[in-house]
């Protein structure tokens, strides 16, 4: 599982929509069969700064849902990972 915190947000309508260089490269790196062909999982909450910068504060609703999004699918994925049994 990859978790990609951001202060910002590289989503549609923001200012920065469309330049995360790090996820894509990383989850190609990671993922694609020719390099390392791990199964990847991307969690990405955003906005994690809106909570500590007065700038930002009219973004608060995006960012908790962001969190409370990102949350539920790390929950998701965890539920589907294999766990050693005792022998």
């Amino acid at each position: 599982m990859l978790i990609s915190a951001r202060g910002g947000s590289y989503g549609p309508g923001a200012p920065n929509h469309g330049f995360d260089y790090v996820v894509p490269t990383t989850e190609a790196v990671l993922g694609r069969e020719e390099l390392l062909g791990l199964d990847v999982a991307t969690v990405v909450p955003e906005l994690t700064m809106a909570p500590h910068t007065p700038s930002l504060a009219e973004l608060l609703p995006m960012h908790e849902a962001s969190m409370a999004d990102a949350h539920d699918r790390a929950r998701e994925l965890a539920a589907t990972m294999a766990t050693p049994t005792a022998a």
